[in-house]
């Protein structure tokens, strides 16, 4: 996890800050060595937002001395650890956040080739997805992923990806602005073992159940390198925009698929889990 600091005011913020509002001086950041949880409250009476009991807030310190509070959902974080899959929570740095889930996740990027490929809508000219509505990946979450490979593995080829040529007309209309550079073709048919594909389904509720686009099943049965990461911070609620402000990352299409059957109504997306763990 990152924060920014003042090193005048020794202020520190859980999300980007060019400038210190107290003192102007330049902001810095730094990763978390390692994370405390310092104390722990937990309540089993329900309520509109929080409807998933029993949950607690705990208060974690890293070793810098920062401070903050998280909402855990004890249930939530036994699935988590035993499926293998992580939830993040957004803070504005999608780079940040993409890193500390591939962190958890414990992934080696072994392959010459990072192929991105974002759920952009159907495979028709009347089913193209929305950001803002939900049906098609959130830019931002994209735009974070390609900046978490150029920074991190610069001597990686980076690419995004879409099934067919229509898919990937709209994949170019939506994502050519945010991520300069980048190369976007067609998926191939015979997927290469130098190729690693980051799936990047977006979460749709039918009804009271979580839906996740088939598609990435069956394209990452072909594929000898994965890893899934679910965009849920603008998500599908029954054809209207959810906003859950979390990210959803595993290496198992059927892992992924068993961690959102627990969740029944759009609302239960609210009590997700966020992560934190000792680095």
């Amino acid at each position: 996890m990152t924060h920014w600091f003042c090193p005048y005011c020794v202020l520190s913020w859980l999300y980007p800050i060019s400038k210190c509002p107290h003192c102007f001086g330049v902001v810095l950041n730094r990763d978390d060595k390692q994370i405390t949880q310092v104390a722990s409250v937990t309540t089993n009476i329900p309520s509109r937002f929080h409807s998933e009991v029993p949950y607690s807030i705990s208060l974690f310190q890293n070793s810098y001395g920062d401070s903050w509070f998280e909402k855990i959902c004890r249930n939530e974080e036994q699935s988590l650890q035993e499926s293998g899959v992580f939830a993040e929570h957004v803070r504005n740095d999608f780079s940040s956040v993409v890193g500390t889930l591939f962190d958890h996740l414990r992934i080696s990027f072994s392959a010459p080739t990072i192929l991105i490929i974002p759920e952009v809508g159907r495979g028709d000219k009347q089913g193209k997805g929305a950001p803002h509505l939900g049906t098609a990946v959130h830019p931002s979450l994209v735009a974070g992923l390609v900046s978490y490979f150029q920074e991190t593995y610069p001597d990686l080829s980076l690419c995004l990806g879409a099934l067919n040529e229509v898919l990937l007309q709209h994949c170019v209309s939506l994502y050519s602005a945010v991520c300069p550079g980048c190369v976007f073709s067609v998926i191939p048919e015979k997927v290469s073992s130098d190729l690693f594909l980051i799936a990047v389904p977006v979460v749709h509720f039918v009804q009271e159940s979580v839906v996740l686009c088939e598609d990435f099943s069956e394209l990452l049965s072909r594929a000898a390198h994965f890893v899934v990461v679910v965009d849920c911070v603008i998500g599908d609620a029954n054809g209207k925009p959810g906003f859950w402000n979390r990210v959803v990352g595993g290496q198992r299409w059927s892992e992924i698929v068993d961690y959102f059957s627990q969740f029944r109504g759009s609302d239960s997306l609210l009590s997700f889990h966020a992560t934190t763990v000792e680095h």
